[in-house]
């Protein structure tokens, strides 16, 4: 008689982790075998071609290196959970026993709840019980996007029933503050408490995620709403981006949360004249002007501060200010949902920066659990930077993946900036990895982007380092073009640090031709 084959059960909502028979398995020898059995879990049938594994897990690389990534991936999952659990023939790669998953099971209590009549409630509230993150281990990964929106819209209509069952919208609007029925609700509900300020706070959140998320106002009855709660009184203004706005909005500032956001404001506006040294005595009077406390407000001049030295290529003296700014902002969050993720971003490139490359990814991985999942740039952002802090620890192809995915994010947002970014971490994983045409490309498509957009101090580095590119492949007069364009660029921000190394990368180049 032959043996059954035994199920393979899995949990995807939460800290990956696989049952066979009795075997449990948690830690992989590599993230792209782990990367590969998701991704087959998730699949129609548990079934994928080695081209739609080499297009979704190796995406940054030619299809030599894609194909052999891929393959290891394969004998590590096989290593894993077993040779007769993994098939893999020349074309394709399968789960060949049957499969059982938390994320199939959360998903039909969800349909079944948004369908039942009698004894709705219950049957609500018990699949939305059924919580947990979908792959957490991979929030940015785009093969997952299709599971995590269909998981989402069916959480996200579950939770709408059951606060049309319970008219409690609260819930619904915290989760998504873009949702229109459930911020009207609350800001009536807060309006008829007599709670104004907080109807008010509610209103400006859903204008904030409405505006920035999908580039629309608010509903004529959500504005009439709002103005019935704010008693006839004036929205906050947005201020204007000069030191005259962020100087009034010091003056009016009621408290330390709002003192630090005039500060770095007023820090801001340095930064774009190109005065670091501004920035940093910016920084250093808003945190004597707060005193002694531990707020948010704090935490963030601190990390503003810090960022300022990294930024200025003092990263020994930047890490400090942002390790007391994370820890401040651990305890305490504030009111700002993103603050926390970008502090810690900052953190990871600043430990990064001063060598401690391992401690900068394990900070990178928190900046990711605590960045708002709404917050699409920001995880872009994240991913960016976590591409380049990969190439540092010698794992430059999957460093691309995570590039090419953000670029392709920040591509639908518009952010032109942050795109060009994605072409120097691209080009510098490339250049890890000797593709050296191609790291000229992304060099040349970083210049384009750059030109039109007055950031002579980027730009100055796209020149230089591609004209170190043009040099090692030959063309020494081009590289003579864009070194003395380069140095042209570093003069435009008056840094010195900056012009001298470009000075330096122009009397190599004109040696040589």
């Amino acid at each position: 008689m032959i043996a059954a084959h035994p199920i393979l059960r899995a949990r995807l909502l939460g800290p990956f982790r696989v049952e066979i028979g009795e075997r449990v398995i948690e830690r992989w020898e590599r993230p792209s075998a782990r990367r590969l059995v998701q991704y087959l879990l998730l699949a129609h049938a548990h079934t994928a071609s080695r081209e739609q594994l080499m297009d979704a897990l190796s995406p940054g690389l030619d299809r030599d290196r894609g194909a052999n990534a891929i393959a290891k991936a394969i004998s590590m999952a096989r290593s894993a959970l077993g040779e007769h659990v993994v098939e893999a023939s020349r074309s394709f790669v399968r789960l060949a026993v049957p499969v059982e998953t938390d994320l199939v099971i959360a998903m039909a209590a969800l349909e079944r709840a948004t369908a039942v009549g009698p004894g709705r409630r219950a049957a609500l509230e018990d699949a939305l019980a059924l919580e947990g993150e979908l792959l957490p281990e991979e929030p940015w990964a785009e093969w997952a996007d299709a599971a995590r929106v269909r998981l989402a819209d069916l959480r996200r209509a579950a939770t709408i029933e059951l606060a049309r069952a319970t008219a409690n919208w609260a819930p619904v609007f915290y989760a998504d503050p873009a949702c229109e029925e459930a911020a009207l609700a609350v800001i009536e509900a807060y309006s008829a408490a007599g709670e104004r300020e907080l109807a008010v706070r509610t209103y400006q959140r859903h204008r904030e995620v409405v505006s920035r998320e999908l580039g629309l106002t608010v509903s004529a009855e959500i504005e009439a709403a709002y103005q019935q709660a704010a008693a006839g009184e004036l929205a906050i203004a947005e201020p204007a981006d000069d030191e005259a706005a962020y100087g009034q909005l010091l003056a009016k500032a009621a408290d330390d949360g709002e003192r630090a956001a005039a500060w770095v404001g007023l820090a801001a506006t340095a930064y774009r004249r190109g005065d670091m040294a501004g920035v940093i005595d910016t920084c250093r009077l808003g945190l004597d002007s707060l005193g002694g406390g531990a707020g948010p407000g704090r935490g963030r001049l601190l990390a503003e501060l810090g960022w300022a030295e990294v930024r200025a290529g003092r990263p020994k003296h930047g890490r400090p200010h942002l390790e007391q700014a994370a820890e401040i902002l651990r305890a305490n969050s504030g009111k700002d949902p993103e603050l926390p993720a970008r502090v810690l971003d900052r953190l990871a490139i600043a430990r990064s920066d001063c060598g401690d490359h391992a401690a900068g990814l394990e900070v990178m991985e928190e900046a990711f659990a605590r960045a708002p999942r709404s917050y699409r740039r920001l995880g872009a952002i994240l991913r960016l930077h976590r591409g380049r802090l990969l190439g540092r620890v010698g794992r430059p192809e999957e460093g691309l993946g995570d590039v090419f995915a953000a670029r392709r994010l920040l591509t639908t947002l518009g952010d032109v900036y942050s795109i060009s970014v994605s072409h120097w971490v691209a080009a510098e994983l490339l250049d890890q990895l000797d593709l050296i045409g191609r790291a000229l490309a992304e060099r040349e498509a970083e210049v384009r982007l750059l030109e039109p957009i007055d950031n002579p101090r980027n730009l100055a580095g796209a020149l230089v380092h591609g004209s170190r590119l043009l040099s090692r492949l030959g063309r020494a007069q081009e590289a003579a073009v864009w070194a003395n364009r380069g140095l042209d660029a570093a003069l435009a921000t008056g840094d010195s640090r900056l012009v001298a190394w470009a000075r330096e990368e122009v009397g190599k180049v004109s040696g040589k031709t």
